[in-house]
């Protein structure tokens, strides 16, 4: 089963609302999309879409598992002359809030995606 967030604020939520984390682990990743050409060649691509995806083994009361997910589209980034990086910022920013929950609560954010 996967409990899937739409916040990292939900996440949060699930994360530290009593249940355990699987060996303490929280699993977080940026992916970058291109929106307007390939990623290699003589065309790169300029504008891309930065999304943030956290994942995390959570251990039931019963002992059961599930996987917690939430993925959050930061906004674009534009890789062109005048570099606008809103995309990456936001995903910094909401992972430095990931980071500094895990930190006060005794877990780990170590890079990836819980495949599932």
């Amino acid at each position: 089963m996967r409990v899937k967030c739409e916040t990292l604020d939900d996440f949060i939520e699930n994360l530290t609302g009593g249940e355990s984390v699987h060996g303490g682990m929280v699993r977080a990743s940026v992916s970058e999309v291109p929106q307007d050409g390939p990623k290699r060649g003589r065309f790169a691509a300029t504008k891309w879409t930065i999304l943030f995806q956290v994942t995390a083994v959570m251990v039931a009361e019963d002992g059961g598992e599930y996987i917690l997910v939430c993925g959050i589209d930061c906004g674009t980034d534009y890789r062109d002359a005048d570099e606008e990086l809103a995309g990456s910022a936001r995903a910094v920013e909401l992972r430095k809030r990931l980071e500094d929950c895990c930190e006060k609560n005794g877990l780990t954010v170590r890079p990836g995606v819980i495949d599932y």
